[in-house]
């Protein structure tokens, strides 16, 4: 069982590594998208973040990991039937979310437990999941604020890129048709160009990189979901064993206390118990199935909901972009329509 759960580190890993070597690939790309940018601290900024996600996921699957170890050595010297003195040792010895109720399990091993314990205990499981899933607060936050970042940098290059046309277009009011070259005219327009390509660069290369991360961080979250779920699995599976077995010391005590001896009686409670662990297990399968599936669900759920919420984005931002595009182009057509007029006027 550690051995299947050691292999969610690899995934989790495995996109951030891919992000790490596709970054040392093309360091040259990134570099000149980079040198080029007139304002790279958006840029800067969505990689940081990006880092900063990747190693949070990162540390979070080392701690699952630990658990899970945790978890699976309390569960094996169950089942090898470890004195109950020794359980108790071993669960006060463990640090960490599961270390609580792996606590009031041992302390309850051995003997009958009552309505109040067991409520305990499930209380405990729950409170249990709940800590390992506030783990996941900051990384899907840092998630979605990679898209955030990417529209800012998209605005940000698209004020930029409104600023620098505005300018252009009123350093054409301070010239001198009269005596001034057209062809001198011609090559300032095409040099005072660089500035708006430049601005468009910020908002192209900031939204690349702001997707991009979200999408590395998003995978790698959906293998820490994964990985959430397995331990869930078999925490639940182990206190819910746990508790049948308690609760089956109160039926054997109940039916010891018994006066009847009859060899009747005796077939009558050996079928009843074969039919009661039966159920038992039905129950069980039946739980873990229905957990099964409301988890795959959940997971589907979240990932279709992420997917649409960044296709939403993306779409807004590529029509925002666009409307600022057609505007720009416009300003841009009436630019050259007065420059044109006015070197018409120059060469009559």
């Amino acid at each position: 069982m550690f051995k299947h759960l050691k292999l969610y580190y690899v995934i989790i890993s495995l996109p951030f590594a891919f992000l790490l070597l596709g970054a040392a690939l093309f360091n040259e790309a990134v570099r000149i998208t980079i040198t080029r940018n007139p304002h790279p601290q958006v840029n800067y900024t969505i990689f940081v973040i990006i880092l900063v996600g990747g190693i949070l996921i990162l540390l979070s699957a080392y701690r699952l990991l630990r658990e899970a170890t945790t978890l699976v050595e309390y569960s094996d010297a169950i089942h090898a039937k470890t004195e109950v003195g020794v359980l108790q040792e071993m669960a006060n010895s463990y640090r960490g979310d599961l270390a609580c109720l792996l606590q009031m399990i041992a302390a309850s091993t051995g003997r009958a437990i009552s309505h109040q314990e067991q409520v305990a205990i499930e209380h405990e499981l729950t409170n249990t999941r709940s800590q390992l899933n506030r783990r996941n607060a900051l990384p899907q936050y840092l998630t979605g604020l990679l898209v955030g970042m990417g529209l800012l940098g998209t605005f940000i290059g698209l004020l930029a890129t409104l600023n620098d046309i505005s300018i252009l277009i009123s350093s054409f009011a301070d010239l001198d048709m009269k005596t001034v070259d057209p062809i001198a005219v011609f090559r300032i327009m095409i040099e005072r160009m660089k500035a708006p390509m430049q601005s468009m660069g910020i908002a192209f290369s900031a939204s690349m990189y702001g997707l991009l991360g979200s999408i590395i961080l998003g995978l790698m979250m959906l293998g820490i979901r994964r990985l959430q779920g397995d331990i869930f699995s078999l925490l639940s599976s182990e206190t819910a064993r746990h508790i049948e077995i308690a609760l089956s010391y109160d039926g054997v005590t109940a039916r010891g206390g018994s006066t009847n001896t009859g060899e009747e009686y005796k077939v009558l409670v050996r079928i009843e118990e074969r039919l009661a662990e039966a159920a038992r297990v039905q129950q069980r399968t039946l739980v873990t199935e229905v957990e099964d599936f409301q988890k795959q669900r959940a997971e589907m759920l979240r990932a279709l909901t992420e997917q649409t919420e960044a296709n939403n984005s993306f779409r807004s931002e590529l029509q925002q972009l666009g409307r600022h595009l057609g505007n720009v182009v416009s300003v841009m057509e009436k630019g050259n329509t007065e420059v044109s007029s006015q070197l018409s006027e120059l060469t009559v």
